[in-house]
């Protein structure tokens, strides 16, 4: 009977011995890991496994939705993932992109929409290279309860954006400019309607309303000697009215009264096509171009509509992506246009106003949603890619399987040396029946 004890006793001390030997080093890493320092993070290299964020998932973006090699992209990510249910902070706060596993580079993000009870997010992440050959993965974390706000929306949006409004605001003083510049709405006219579904998130419903946005020298694309510079303008737009036939539909301006420079819109002629028309002010000459297609009308759907001017001073120098698509339609150049000028025209979305015929507003008449107006001539290769990431977001992306920080600190180091030494149970098995037990 006391041999039989001594047995027992032996056994369970080696078992000791070794559990105090693999498991107890891990046990205690973890517990030192979780010693988090849960700061704001700006462009550093760090895991966040090892400062409080406990759930990981991959995102690959599938390279086939990428049309040309691209630097500092803004990716949406639109995504009811399950795992950030209870899992992180209500606000979302603890929601972080990071470019690989370990030791890694935070990827610059903006919250558009986060609800965690419906596990549904709308984010925007800066990737800082995003190839059209290979897929492009990076990872997404939460789960850290006492991590402060890790975005930064200012750095999502490269320094060549003038000015970016996702239009998902509550009322027009709740549209503010996501980069730096702060042109944010500071005006409005009619009653425009909030919180409508639009193409990414929530947008605003226009009939006879408009917004007026905070104004700047840079939004005027002259260097105020007549010499163009280089704009892109995009949007996405859904026209609920095609009963107005021959009627200006615009989508952005700066036109008004006598100070007029340029205005993006759908074309008065009943073909529905869009145009970009850039007027010097002091003599009325300008040079324009259509689109080869028409808009969707009566709710049919919604368009991604981007115009590009390359500031050559022709209308050549104009044109489109129509849904993914490239265009350059009918363009005209009146042979006395010698630039824009700068008029100090207030930026409008929905509206612009002309002095003709005894003097009109004209406005949008429906749906805008994610304005971008850049001082580059965005290539068609961004273009498009950036239809593709908001037109589809599920087929622009995928997502892995939820990781989390006690599998891959406690249970993969443990499992790792089970398998790396495949002796072990049988050396056991053997000295237990050695010992009679």
């Amino acid at each position: 009977m006391v041999n039989n004890v001594f047995k027992k006793s032996l056994v369970i001390g080696i078992i000791i011995l070794f559990v105090g030997a693999i498991v107890v080093p891990n046990i205690s890493s973890v517990s030192d890991q979780l010693k988090n320092k849960n700061t704001s993070i700006e462009t550093t290299s760090f895991n966040p496994f090892k400062e409080g964020w406990k759930y990981r998932t991959s995102i690959t973006i599938n390279h086939n939705k990428v049309t040309g090699d691209l630097t500092d992209f803004p990716a949406l990510i639109s995504i009811v993932y399950a795992g950030l249910r209870d899992k992180a902070q209500i606000d979302g706060d603890d929601i972080l992109f990071m470019d690989d596993t370990g030791e890694a580079n935070q990827l610059y993000h903006e919250i558009e929409y986060f609800d965690r009870s419906s596990s549904e997010l709308i984010a925007w992440v800066n990737i800082p290279s995003i190839s059209s050959s290979a897929d492009t993965i990076f990872y997404m974390y939460y789960g850290n309860p006492n991590s402060v706000n890790q975005q930064l929306p200012e750095k999502v949006w490269d320094n060549n954006f003038v000015a970016v409004y996702h239009m998902d605001g509550n009322d027009y003083t709740d549209i503010d400019d996501s980069v730096s510049n702060n042109h944010d709405v500071v005006g409005v006219q009619g009653n425009p309607v909030y919180k409508q579904t639009g193409k990414v998130g929530y947008c605003v419903d226009f009939y006879d309303d408009s917004l007026d946005v905070a104004d700047s020298n840079d939004l005027s694309f002259t260097d105020g000697s007549g010499n163009d510079k280089p704009m892109t303008l995009e949007t996405w737009v859904k026209c609920d009215d095609n009963t107005i036939i021959g009627e200006t539909n615009p989508i952005l301006s700066k036109y008004e009264h006598n100070n007029i420079e340029w205005y993006f819109l759908k074309y008065p002629d009943g073909t529905d096509r869009g145009q970009l028309y850039i007027i010097q002010d002091s003599n009325g000459a300008g040079i324009n171009r259509l689109t080869e297609t028409g808009l969707n009308v009566g709710n049919s759907g919604w368009n991604y509509f981007s115009a590009v001017y390359n500031g050559d001073e022709t209308g050549y120098g104009i044109s489109f992506i129509l849904d993914g698509n490239y265009e350059a339609g009918d363009q005209f150049t009146n042979p006395h246009y010698n630039g824009m000028e700068n008029t100090n025209a207030q930026l409008r979305i929905g509206a612009y106003y002309t002095d003709s015929g005894g003097g009109a507003w004209y406005y949008w008449h429906g749906l805008i949603d994610e304005v971008r107006i850049s001082k580059i001539a965005r290539t068609t290769d961004w273009l498009k890619t950036s239809y593709n990431t908001m037109n589809d977001p599920s087929s622009f992306f995928s997502y892995g399987l939820e990781k989390s920080k006690q599998k891959e600190y406690i249970n993969t180091p443990f499992l790792n040396y089970l398998q790396t030494h495949p002796n072990l149970f049988p050396l056991l098995q053997k000295l237990l029946i050695q010992l009679g037990i």
